[in-house]
C-alpha cells in the first residue's frame, strides 16, 4: 500500500515569526526526496511542523499509511509516531550516559514496534556493524559518526514507514558525511521507506534522492529531478558559487 506525504500552503513559525510561507512539497511512496537550503530558510521548521512540534498557521499536511489517510495537523506528535512516521533530529538527541543496545531498545517504545524490537535490533546491526561492536559503550562516548549512525537506527527501531531525517551531515568529516548518506540509502532500500530528507550538501544529497526541493527564506524556490536542480540558476548559485 501507497506511503506518502502531501503538504500544501504551509504556514509556520515561532510566536509573531513567520519562518514557512506556503510550502507546498509531496514525498511519493518509497521515494527518497531532498529539501534543500542553507540554515536558517525553514528546513528545520518544516521537519518539526509534519511531527506537530511546531503547529501550522495555514495549510495542510496529510499522509497516506498502510491505505489510511492522516490528517496530520488534527495528530498529537504521539500520534503521529504511532502511525509510522520517525523523526532523525538535528544533533541527534541521544542519551548520552546509556548504552548504545539502551538507546537502540528506547527506540521500540511504540506499541507496533516492541513485538519486533529483537529483529529490529537484529536489522539496525546489519546495516550499521559498528554499532554491534559498541553496543555496551555509553552513547554520548561515541564519535560524531558513529552517533548519527545510531540516531538514524534508533529511528529504524520504531519500525516507521516514513522517515524524516534532519541535517544527517552536521558536523561530521566529508568522508563521513559519504558513509552517512550511503547508509540512509541501504536503511531505506531495506525496509521500504519513503524518506524526506533535509539537508545543506547538495552534492551529497542528489547522491541518493529521486527528486529536490530548494527552500530559500521559507518559501519553495525550485523543484526537480537531479538533473534539474543541476541546471537551476539558483542552485549553482548557492552551492556552485557560479
Amino acid at each position: 500500500m501507497a506511503t506518502e506525504i502531501h503538504i500544501q500552503n504551509l504556514h509556520a513559525g515561532y510566536g509573531a515569526v513567520s519562518v514557512l510561507n506556503g510550502v507546498s512539497i509531496a514525498v511519493n511512496d518509497t521515494e527518497t526526496v531532498a529539501l534543500l537550503g542553507t540554515n536558517g530558510n525553514g528546513k528545520s521548521t518544516l521537519m518539526k511542523s509534519i511531527m506537530g512540534l511546531v503547529r501550522a498557521t495555514q495549510g495542510e499536511i496529510h499522509a497516506k499509511i498502510d491505505g489510511h489517510h492522516l490528517n496530520l495537523r488534527d495528530m498529537t506528535t504521539e500520534q503521529i509516531v504511532d502511525a509510522g512516521i520517525a523523526l532523525v533530529p538535528e544533533g541527534r538527541h541521544l542519551f548520552p550516559k546509556m548504552t548504545v543496545a539502551q538507546n537502540l531498545r528506547l527506540g521500540a517504545f511504540r506499541p507496533s514496534a516492541r513485538s519486533a524490537l529483537e529483529t529490529s535490533l537484529v536489522q539496525a546491526y546489519e546495516v550499521f556493524p559498528i554499532l554491534k561492536e559498541r553496543s555496551e559503550q555509553l552513547a554520548g562516548s561515541m564519535s560524531g559518526g558513529e552517533q548519527q549512525m545510531l540516531a538514524l537506527a534508533r529511528a529504524l527501531m520504531s519500525r516507521p514507514k516514513i522517515l524524516l531525517i534532519d541535517e544527517p551531515s552536521v558536523g561530521l568529516a566529508p568522508i563521513l558525511v559519504h558513509r552517512v548518506i550511503d547508509q540512509i540509502k541501504t536503511l531505506k532500500e531495506m525496509a521500504g521507506l519513503t524518506v524526506l530528507m533535509a539537508e545543506q550538501n547538495f552534492t551529497q544529497a542528489m547522491r541518493v534522492a529521486d527528486r529536490g526541493y530548494l527552500i530559500v527564506h521559507g518559501e519553495i524556490a525550485v523543484q526537480g529531478t537531479t538533473s534539474e536542480l543541476y541546471g537551476s540558476d539558483l542552485v549553482k548559485k548557492y552551492y556552485m558559487g557560479l
